[in-house]
Formats: structure tokens, C-alpha cells, sequence
């Protein structure tokens, strides 16, 4: 019988927090055995995860003093695990019926044992599927992505996101999003867990590229289903959700892509992309909010000299965006 843990990372999650917790209690079945479920707490202020023992399995709460972002936060709850699976779940995310036993099952069977990681389709609250498998990036992908072509014309240019495919049936993918990260503990152990230098954003992709890389395969499952809300913890923080991501993807390629490549996705991100993003903000969603959140995200990002981080450098503590 396979075990399982199950990794959340909170930052401020509310009620969204016991709601997952709530919801995993449907989801245990004789198939499988439920070791831990470990939250980890990156030094919230609401008392998110205070109180969060009194589950119908047993969960176990580390608490950081500091936020020490994402990626950081998995390692730590992973150390020292024994079970097969490790499962990495949002708390913004609300699991039901076989959501742990099918994909857990998929990866069980002899037919599968070279597939290190298995996604799900996650659900917007809207209802509808929402499109979070990844291409591994490169400069083209990128730079359609930053310029918006991949949502103006995703088949002609596609971008990182695989917007031009509907997730409607179960394949083998580049990286599933992070927020139902179903991982074999060897393979994860093996890879050497999340790269840490990634506060947060990417840091799925980076792990997914390098498990590829190791013969591994990730699989997308269409026929299981998970609801999730997406930026739940991080709506009133646009500015810092926005700086974060551009770090990551800056990161990204300059670890990934050659030096040349990291240059240009360096150069448009700091000259194009912000006219664009005042644009979109002004024009398409007409909102002084949004307007500020651009100034003050390139103003940090700026403020950072981080056009093309340096590999030895961690990322400055800050917000967690989940």
C-alpha cells in the first residue's frame, strides 16, 4: 500500500486553509496510507494555522519566524520524509472523492514507473478548467508570453502556458502547476527538492525541467478534478505577486537559457513589457489600482538590480505569494 504526505504552505490563508484541511477528510481511502499532513506557516499574522490539529489524520505544523518563501518552505517539510509520495497542495484548493486515490493509483501502476510527477484539473470557482500545464521556457515561448501573443493567437504563438490546448484529456506534459504537485519522494529527493533561490513562481517548472532532464516523465490527469481559487492568499498584494514573478522568470532563464537568451529576456522585460503592462492596465482594465501595482512592482524590481540575478545570490525575504 502506497503512503503519502501531504505538504501545505501557508501565508495568511484564513479560512481557506481549513477548508483544504476539511476537504482531504473525503478523500482518504483503504488504497492508500495518509502519513502527515504538514503545514508549514511562513510567519502569518491572522492565526491561519492556529488551532488546525483537531483533523480526522494527524497534521503537524512547523512554524517559521520569517517568511523564507515557497520553495524553502516545501524542503523543510519534506526532510526527513519516508513516505512514497510527497503531495504539494495549496491551501487555496479544495480536494473531493478520488483526487488523492486516482492519481496516486496512476502512479502505482507498473505501466507508469518512470513518471515522477502527476498534476490534476484544477477548476477556477467560475467552474471552468483552467489552463496551468506548462511548456518548458525558452527565449521564443517567453518573449510570446511577455508580448501577449500567446493569448492574441496561442497556436501560432505559443507561450509558456498551454493555452491552446483545452486540458481536456490526460498527457504527458513539460511541468503541471504547483499547487497539486503529486511527486514520487525518490525522484524528488533525487532532483534535490525545490531550487530555494526561486522565492516563489517557476519554482515548479525549474523542478519539472530537471526531473525531464533525469528521464523522468510528468503525466497531466484530465478525470480528476480540484477546485482551486488561485492568488488566494495574495490579492491585495498585486505589486509583490507581480515583482516575484518577473524575478523568477529572470532567474529562470538565466539558469536555463544561454547568456545571450538571458540578456534578451533581461532587456524586454525592463523596456517593453512595462509600457505594455501600464497599457493593459489603463486601456483593457481601466483600473488605478492596477496602474499603481506596475509602477511600484518595476520600481521594486529595479530597486533590486535584478535584470539577471546572480545563481548565488538568494532572493530577499518577502511577501509569500501562494
Amino acid at each position: 500500500m502506497p503512503s503519502l504526505d501531504i505538504i501545505i504552505v501557508n501565508w495568511n490563508a484564513g479560512g481557506q486553509l481549513r477548508a483544504c484541511l476539511a476537504s482531504l477528510a473525503g478523500c482518504i481511502a483503504s488504497t492508500f496510507l495518509l502519513d502527515t499532513v504538514i503545514v508549514v506557516d511562513n510567519a502569518s499574522s491572522d492565526g491561519s494555522a492556529d488551532g488546525i490539529d483537531d483533523a480526522p489524520f494527524r497534521v503537524r505544523t512547523i512554524r517559521n519566524d520569517r517568511n523564507v518563501g515557497f520553495g524553502a518552505a516545501c524542503n523543510q517539510a519534506a526532510k526527513g520524509a519516508t513516505s512514497d509520495y510527497l503531495l504539494f497542495l495549496n491551501p487555496d484548493t479544495c480536494l473531493a472523492g478520488d483526487a488523492l486515490q486516482r492519481p496516486l493509483a496512476f502512479l502505482e501502476d507498473p505501466a507508469n514507473a518512470r513518471v515522477a510527477v502527476a498534476g490534476v484539473r484544477l477548476l477556477e470557482q467560475s467552474g471552468a478548467c483552467a489552463r496551468t500545464c506548462a511548456r518548458l521556457p525558452n527565449v521564443t515561448r517567453l518573449v510570446s508570453s511577455i508580448l501577449g501573443l500567446d493569448r492574441i493567437a496561442p497556436r501560432w504563438f505559443p507561450g509558456v502556458l498551454l493555452r491552446d490546448w483545452a486540458h481536456d484529456v490526460t498527457r504527458m506534459v513539460d511541468s503541471v502547476m504547483g499547487a497539486y504537485y503529486l511527486i514520487r519522494r525518490r525522484a524528488f529527493e533525487a532532483a534535490g527538492g525545490f531550487d530555494e533561490r526561486f522565492f516563489m513562481y517557476l519554482e515548479d517548472v525549474d523542478l519539472s525541467c530537471r526531473l525531464r532532464a533525469a528521464g523522468w516523465s510528468v503525466v497531466y490527469l484530465a478525470d480528476v478534478q480540484v477546485l482551486h481559487v488561485g492568488c488566494g492568499t495574495s490579492r491585495g498584494a498585486k505589486a509583490d505577486r507581480m515583482v516575484y514573478a518577473l524575478q523568477s522568470r529572470l532567474r529562470y532563464a538565466r539558469k536555463h537559457l544561454s547568456r545571450a537568451g538571458a540578456l534578451c529576456i533581461a532587456a524586454i522585460t525592463v523596456s517593453v513589457e512595462p509600457p505594455l503592462r501600464l497599457l493593459d492596465a489603463i486601456l483593457l482594465k481601466r483600473s488605478r489600482g492596477d496602474v499603481k501595482a506596475v509602477l511600484a512592482g518595476y520600481r521594486m524590481l529595479c530597486a533590486r538590480g535584478a535584470t539577471v540575478p546572480d545563481e548565488k545570490r538568494c532572493p530577499p525575504e518577502a511577501v509569500q505569494i501562494q
